[in-house]
């Protein structure tokens, strides 16, 4: 999909630890798009068949290892900055460190979400441009209730 440039459909979801704080991916370093680059909690693309809902759910479990309640956040149109991906971004909420996939992911941690705006303001090229663009939005969707939980 991404060598051809073709528009399809991917999840991303954001999982947060009881104190607030982000889980973050770093992207491994043999993938084909954004090697090394810090990411969303989990994210993958949509099988045939699949629904974003069912992707969403596989894909958590397969890259941490995590089961938990996903709450739909935003949609995203597919772009250069999603890498032609029609977005669908989740939140879920977890009681426990997560257990990293190794072969997908290189490392990970929880951030403060203050600590992650000030980082991709300052460093943008260390985040995965979709990323960029799915922590834009769920920030915005959070200013625009007030702080209240999304």
């Amino acid at each position: 999909m991404h060598g051809n440039n073709l528009r399809h459909r991917a999840v991303h979801i954001l999982i947060f630890n009881q104190a607030g704080e982000v889980y973050l991916q770093q992207r491994a370093r043999w993938k084909d798009r954004h090697p090394l680059r810090w990411d969303s909690s989990a994210a993958g693309h949509v099988n045939t068949g699949e629904s974003y809902d069912e992707t969403a759910r596989r894909e958590l479990e397969e890259e941490l290892g995590v089961t938990v309640p996903l709450k739909k956040i935003s949609k995203l149109p597919a772009s250069e900055r999603t890498d032609q991906e029609f977005v669908r971004v989740y939140r879920g909420e977890v009681s426990s460190d997560p257990a990293p996939n190794r072969a997908e992911i290189e490392s990970g941690a929880f951030f403060p979400q203050a600590v992650i705006d000030g980082w991709v303001a300052a460093r943008p090229n260390d985040f995965a441009p979709g990323f960029i663009e799915c922590w834009k939005v769920y920030r915005r969707k959070k200013r625009a209730s007030r702080g209240a939980l999304i």
